[in-house]
């Protein structure tokens, strides 16, 4: 059994010292697990290092844990959102992880928590019941980790076999696809995937963005049309003309600009569900730590 902070309020106070500071001095940046020259992600910062045994071997803290938080911070920052208040973000989740408590389970809670968006977005669009039983299955199996199963690695790659060969038989690019993505990459143990909790994030803020992408009702014969447009820019104006300080999209304004302007309304309906999504995992994170703060 790990104890967060190894059971010592002054270990978390130290790094939060830290990682405070690199905040203040605006060397923090929402991105993934990074350290370099001074600069850092808000776990980089807060270790001073990319190497994430000094997090579990002198903090005591899972390596899912630092992945998750860094993705959220990156996640958050958009058209709206300041990548320091992106990286404040972070820090907040720091300061709510509890000392002296075993996260063990929390990475399968955090999944969960995922998962049950994507389970009431499936019987919205009245999916099909294999999926539904995979999905079941698997948050069976996250259920037992939380109370104290040790299931088999062949459990998991069973279920993760059933899942691959259902998605690959879905129509590629699709919300479905999308959505049986997040139940495949949440096919593992955090305690032995440290890359778990951050896939299934990652899937599960795709699946948001073709929503509503789906839902702004633009069309596969849309993307391809706008690949014709704008691969005609290239040609047209930038292939033989390096000294050309414009974009294509520059150029689809010229010609284009009705066409241009929803292009960019999709692009930025994407990046903000992409948002969401992150905030989504923030507010999922949050309740675990928090719930697993009140059972000390």
């Amino acid at each position: 059994m790990t104890s967060s902070f190894q059971d010592n309020i002054d270990v978390k106070n130290t790094m939060l010292l830290r990682a405070e500071k690199h905040w203040t001095a605006g060397h923090m940046k929402p991105t993934p697990l990074a350290w370099s020259d001074g600069d850092g992600s808000v776990v980089g910062c807060a270790i001073e290092s990319v190497d994430l045994l000094i997090w579990t071997d002198s903090l005591g803290l899972p390596k899912w844990l630092a992945l998750v938080i860094d993705e959220i911070a990156s996640g958050l920052t958009s058209r709206d959102v300041a990548p320091q208040e992106a990286c404040k973000a972070g820090l907040e989740l720091l300061k709510a992880i509890p000392v002296g408590v075993d996260l063990g389970q929390a990475g399968s809670k955090f999944i969960i928590s995922l998962l049950a968006d994507v389970d009431e977005r499936l019987v919205q669009l009245e999916q099909d019941k294999v999926l539904g039983q995979i999905y079941r299955a698997l948050v069976e199996l996250h259920h037992g980790v939380i109370g104290g199963d040790q299931p088999d690695a062949t459990q998991w790659r069973a279920m993760r076999k059933s899942a691959v060969e259902l998605t690959n038989n879905l129509p590629e690019g699709s919300e479905v696809a999308a959505l049986a993505g997040v139940v495949e990459a949440a096919m593992w143990d955090a305690r032995t995937s440290p890359s778990v909790g951050v896939d299934t994030l990652r899937q599960f803020s795709r699946a948001r963005s073709i929503r509503a992408v789906v839902e702004f009702g633009w069309t596969e014969a849309d993307e391809a049309h706008t690949k014709m447009r704008l691969d005609d820019m290239f040609k047209r104006f930038l292939k033989d003309n390096p000294e050309n300080k414009r974009t294509v999209f520059d150029h689809y304004a010229d010609e284009f600009p009705e066409e241009e302007a929803r292009l960019r309304r999709r692009i930025a309906i994407e990046r903000d569900a992409r948002c969401i999504g992150a905030e989504l995992g923030r507010i999922a994170l949050s309740n675990v730590l928090g719930a697993a703060s009140k059972k000390q």
